[in-house]
């Protein structure tokens, strides 16, 4: 079984998104992605699985907001602590 794997300048093609980004990204560990020597290498589950975090599924409005791979609740932190947790 082998699994194929896309550096960075693919995945952006395939994801419609700059290198740049991508890479801002997977620094910040919103996306999974593999670090191998200097080169991030991502798989098509990878790929999906950032499309699907960058989905919209309709207003998110204050009571909940999605944090990596987590639902968390926002309704009563205030405007200042809501946007240090998820940038709303």
């Amino acid at each position: 079984m082998s699994i194929h794997t896309y550096g960075i300048a693919q995945a952006a093609v395939l994801m419609n998104c700059s290198p740049r980004w991508l890479v801002e990204q997977l620094r910040a560990n919103r996306f999974r992605g593999r670090k191998v020597g200097r080169q991030w290498l991502m798989t098509e589950q990878d790929i999906a699985d950032a499309l699907d975090l960058c989905a919209n599924d309709g207003p998110r409005g204050v009571t909940q907001a999605v944090t990596g791979r987590t639902r968390v609740p926002v309704a009563s932190l205030t405007p200042t602590s809501r946007k240090r947790l998820v940038g709303l």
